[in-house]
């Protein structure tokens, strides 16, 4: 469901980019502005009369804009930039500045993959560009945006025009220059381009334009195959101009191509630490599933060695301030307060030996993955806090006890506890939380009669939450095992035997064991279906409104496949289209739920709901959706 096809073709197949449904929205409120825009009219624009025009108004408008227009990943700010430029347009639609920012904002909002942008936006883009230039034909700025846009649509013949005429103005020999190696590496012509990206840099006055085409002639050399040289260009590109996320990121894959695993890494979580960005998100998780592949810890955060030929800090430059932890996905907490520490994956253990095991027995730095946990094991001292290592062949005792891996940056707490009346807390439980817990009449003796309760959660999981996950359940496994005793799931409610997550690993892993769906009927005939677990990996849990009882087996099984992919990775964003391409389901903010719902209310969730024919949400139900996504899957 969330892993969807993310080819540059699939996205080209789309009626729209998948994140032009707000511009494309306001688009439609501009054909207000011009006589001849709208779905009827013949697409020529007609200027308003001068009464009509409010130029002032519309150089407030955009003079409020702060972003720069050259991240094609900040979706946010050129949204900003489209909806500036459209009011601004209905103020005064002969305001060439606006037109500008507009045309922009739609070529960066076109951008599929490398040299492939979607139509749509582009077209749009030209209709406008015309105008201006009919506005304003000797502006320079309407001449090089103009090339820029025939470019992208594959218009070679009318852009040499562009490039002859920018060629015999003053000032804009880089314009051509940029123009003739663009024209040539679109045509796959590598060898002609490097050269005249190579002079296009040479002529360019300021940082901003030399970096660009220094990162245009990076990516035409790695197009070619150099991608010792690319790598070269592209670290003058990144360490020449200022932190730039998507600079960082191409960096990282040319890194990772060149199988330079930490330096690629560290150039993703910096590209990251500028805040939400698709692109090295997913690029995280393809590095995150080939490093499982090879049992490969990257490094802490680092200079790179150019970085440090250079005399550059890259760890301090290259950082926007978002502290990235994980795979950068945002944690599972309380929605109401974000601040509260509530661990993500809890676990009651119920020890019935009489003595606590050894330590070596359940954690051990030197610890093969199918045996015990690789951690090593700390004492917190009640006095000082001081964590303090054990002497080898010692027992566990009563106190708090911490589980770390530093170099994945996995830290587990535990604190062990000698039961004095051994009260089962299970048994006295509030009503909305008995039908939670599902543990049965052997389950709840066990605990009754143990001695020992040992509670472990997940302080942090490190920078892959399935690994850290997965060895926590290692870690509870042995616990279970050699303290002869019983494991609760305070995620999911279910009871946790010796030996049911002990060979839990990446490509064994069973997201039925770790996550349980549950069906609760709201009204007569209309159920609620969500997900309980999906936390413990750093992911919102997922739910499903007004399913009716014949498509309950469906819904069911398409959640816990969402919910599998979650787990091993997927991204869940709220705003997000998912399913199948013909009929998808929008992802959003879960319902509110009361507040004596303290199971649910302690999660963030998701809800999967159908959309229209524009993409938008519906009130209700993901029938249509779910349905859709179980014949393309039987396809």
């Amino acid at each position: 469901m969330f892993e969807q096809d993310r080819s540059p073709q699939a996205l080209l197949a789309r009626p729209m980019p998948p994140r032009f449904r707000l511009a494309a929205a306001l688009l439609r409120r501009v054909g207000a502005a011009f006589e001849g825009l709208g779905p009827r009219a013949s697409g020529k624009i007609v200027a308003a009369p001068m009464a009509r025009r409010d130029s002032e108004r519309a150089r407030r408008l955009l003079s409020g804009f702060k972003g720069t227009l050259d991240d094609a990943s900040r979706h946010e700010e050129l949204d900003d930039a489209v909806e500036r430029a459209v009011d601004a347009l209905l103020a005064d639609n002969q305001h060439v500045p606006a037109l500008l920012m507009l045309c922009r904002a739609l070529m960066l909002h076109a951008q599929v993959d490398g040299w492939q942008h979607h139509p749509r936006p582009l077209q749009d883009a030209r209709r406008f560009l015309l105008y201006a230039r009919e506005l304003a034909p000797a502006d320079p700025q309407v001449l090089e945006a103009l090339l820029r846009c025939e470019l992208l649509l594959r218009r070679f013949e009318s852009a040499a025009f562009l490039i002859d005429e920018a060629r015999d103005q003053r000032g804009l020999a880089f314009v051509a220059a940029l123009g003739r190696a663009i024209s040539l590496d679109m045509q796959e012509k590598h060898k002609l381009a490097e050269a005249a990206y190579a002079e296009a840099v040479q002529l360019a006055e300021e940082a901003g334009p030399r970096c660009s085409a220094l990162v245009l002639r990076a990516r035409c050399l790695a197009a070619a195959g150099d991608l010792a040289r690319a790598d070269a260009v592209m670290a003058q590109a990144v360490l020449t101009g200022p932190p730039h996320r998507e600079r960082l990121q191409q960096w990282s894959r040319l890194k990772f191509l060149r199988k330079r695993y930490d330096e690629a890494w560290e150039l993703n979580r910096r590209a990251l630490t500028f805040g939400e960005f698709e692109e090295a998100m997913w690029a995280r998780q393809e590095m995150l599933v080939f490093f499982r592949r090879l049992s490969f810890t990257p490094r802490a955060p680092f200079s790179l060695p150019e970085e440090a030929a250079a005399g550059i800090d890259g760890v301090a430059r290259f950082n926007g301030g978002r502290l990235v932890n994980g795979d950068a996905v945002p944690a599972a907490a309380t929605p109401d307060d974000e601040e509260d520490f509530i661990p993500a994956f809890r676990v009651n253990l119920f020890l019935e030996g009489d003595h606590l095991p050894v330590v070596s027995e359940i954690a051990d730095p030197s610890a093969s993955f199918e045996g015990r946990a690789r951690l090593t094991v700390r004492y917190v001292d009640p006095r000082t806090l001081e964590k303090q290592p054990l002497t080898p062949g010692a027992r566990f005792r009563s106190g708090q006890y911490m589980f770390l891996d530093e170099r994945a940056g996995i830290v587990y707490h535990a604190l062990i506890v000698k039961r004095a009346d051994r009260q089962n807390p299970f048994h006295d439980l509030p009503e909305p939380d008995r039908g939670f817990f599902s543990l049965d009449k052997a389950a709840l003796e066990k605990i009754d009669r143990a001695p020992f309760d040992v509670r472990l959660y997940v302080a942090e999981h490190g920078y892959d939450p399935l690994m850290g996950q997965l060895n926590f359940c290692k870690l509870v496994d042995s616990f279970v095992r050699h303290g002869q005793g019983i494991g609760v799931d305070m995620e999911t409610g279910r009871a946790i035997l010796g030996g049911e997550w002990r060979n839990e690993g990446p490509q064994s892993f069973e997201v039925s064991k770790h996550v349980q769906i549950h069906a609760q009927e709201l009204e007569p005939g209309r159920f609620w279906l969500h997900t309980h677990g999906l936390c413990k990996f750093l992911r919102p849990e997922i739910e499903i409104y007004d399913i009716a009882p014949a498509l309950l087996d469906l819904a069911r099984r398409e959640l816990l496949l969402a919910a599998g992919e979650a787990a091993r990775g997927a991204i869940v964003r709220e705003g997000d289209l998912v399913g199948a391409l013909s009929q998808p389901l929008m992802v959003r903010r879960g319902r509110k739920r009361p507040e004596d719902d303290s199971q649910h209310n302690l999660r963030l969730r998701v809800e999967l709901v159908d959309v229209d024919a524009n993409q938008e949400p519906l009130a209700g139900g993901a029938a249509r959706g779910l349905q859709a996504l179980s014949k393309s899957r039987a396809s």
